[in-house]
């Protein structure tokens, strides 16, 4: 593959990830199960990919235990990057298959083969994976004390928590986790067409200084006209959107303009005008694709006038439930 492409001019922004203190890109780059294998193409593209986020400006990589041979990629590209210039996340499954708790030498024997694979001596920040509510508390009381053990340790520098976008569209378990306040950062499921986290969840994250990555800000909905449509075919059949709120065809292209060329754009902008979005993940295989998202998060804010007719249309409306992003 050749050199990596560079965004001109426009420069990458940051900020501060909540009581973290950290200072990530706005966009950060999402080394998923999907970012590749150390075989064939696979490797190749991944430090493609690499390249391209760090030379943009990117400073935030975060991937996870289960995330194919994401940890060991990253440890391979990464060991002759100075450490001190970019934000590591990883995380760990806190549960079996019957979402039960594992014990205290499963977590510490992931965090440390994560530290292995990983080629560094600590984790910026630890989250515990996509948590469901019902597994919740038995997590916190199983792991709590191992967790602080471990970063005693130096293994990690600051706790995370995640949603599972597939089964808590009402954010229960972070509801019950901002209780707590155990947390330096959160990341969670939010988007333009789930902006309901915005009720509650959102304000108290900004509240506690709770630092919150954004995933799911763009999904598959939003970059292809078919599903959108009938998305919201769907939804005014079911009551949930008035017929006359949005057109039948092209129902969010009143979003567009000058500044927000297509829906990612509004999308990733949506997102990180609300306060307490401190910074979006990018999962595309794609160098090319990466670019376009960088270039979409960096554009010009939606009006608020647009941001209060979408979160009219989409808040979620009595007697409902949630959409999951999982499945938009």
């Amino acid at each position: 593959m050749g050199g990596t492409q560079k965004i001109k001019p426009i420069s990458m922004r940051y900020t501060t990830l909540g009581r973290t203190g950290l200072q990530p890109s706005i966009m950060g780059l999402g080394a998923s199960t999907k970012f590749g294998s150390l075989t064939g193409e696979d490797l190749p593209r991944a430090k493609h990919l690499l390249e391209t986020a760090l030379d943009n400006g990117i400073t935030l990589i975060d991937t996870a235990a289960i995330y194919n041979q994401s940890e060991e990629i990253l440890g391979k590209l990464l060991q002759n990057k100075d450490r001190d210039s970019y934000i590591l996340n990883s995380k760990y499954l806190p549960t079996d298959e019957h979402q039960n708790p594992v014990s205290s030498e499963q977590v510490r024997e992931s965090v440390e083969c994560s530290l292995r694979l990983l080629k560094t001596n600590h984790l910026d920040v630890l989250q515990i994976h996509g948590v469901w509510p019902k597994s919740y508390r038995a997590i916190v009381n199983e792991h709590h004390d191992i967790l602080e053990q471990l970063k005693s340790e130096g293994k990690f520098r600051f706790l995370g928590i995640t949603e599972t976008i597939r089964f808590d569209p009402f954010h229960e378990m972070m509801s019950m986790a901002l209780k707590d306040d155990l947390f330096d950062t959160a990341m969670i499921a939010y988007n333009l067409l789930s902006p309901d986290p915005e009720n509650e969840i959102l304000p108290k994250c900004q509240e506690q200084n709770v630092g919150v990555i954004g995933m799911t800000a763009v999904r598959p909905t939003l970059s292809g006209s078919q599903l959108l449509n009938a998305l919201v075919s769907k939804a005014k059949a079911e009551g949930r959107i008035a017929q006359d709120a949005l057109p039948d065809r092209a129902p969010l292209d009143w979003l567009l303009d000058e500044g927000i060329p297509n829906l990612a754009t509004a999308g990733y902008n949506y997102v990180l005008a609300e306060p307490a979005v401190k910074t979006v993940l990018s999962g595309t295989i794609s160098s090319s694709h990466l670019i376009e998202n960088i270039q979409s998060a960096l554009a010009v804010s939606l009006s608020k006038e647009k941001r209060l007719r979408l979160q009219s249309i989409f808040r979620t409306p009595p007697n409902y439930e949630p959409w999951s992003t999982y499945e938009l």
